[in-house]
């Protein structure tokens, strides 16, 4: 998991993350960027209950995103650049395995 302070925690930013936030979208992910006052990357992961009814399955998706982000982060693949991101999940994620979601998710964040 990654720690708070690189997590988009409060509702409010989120809800103008993803209303007023630029898009960045591929066949798999849509990410919403926007510059945050900090010195680091925020990251947020939203997983519809349209994309998988079970919580289980979502919260499995999320925590998988949350830990390719996290190892990334730590090797250097993902610069920070001051942004709050937010990652929208779509239906063609949820039956893929690890490896994949993290090739879809590095080149989405290959876009940035």
């Amino acid at each position: 998991m990654l720690k708070r302070n690189k997590r988009i925690g409060n509702r409010d930013n989120i809800d103008d993350l993803a209303k007023n936030g630029d898009s960045i979208e591929s066949r798999l992910l849509v990410l919403r960027t926007r510059k945050n006052e900090f010195d680091c990357n925020r990251y947020g992961v939203n997983i519809s209950k349209k994309i998988a009814k079970s919580a289980v399955a979502r919260n499995r998706l999320r925590r998988h995103i949350y830990e390719i982000i996290r190892l990334n982060e730590k090797s250097g693949k993902i610069v920070g650049k001051s942004l709050d991101i937010m990652i929208f999940a779509r239906k063609a994620l949820l039956g893929m395995n690890y490896t994949n979601i993290e090739i879809a998710l590095m080149e989405t964040f290959k876009k940035l």
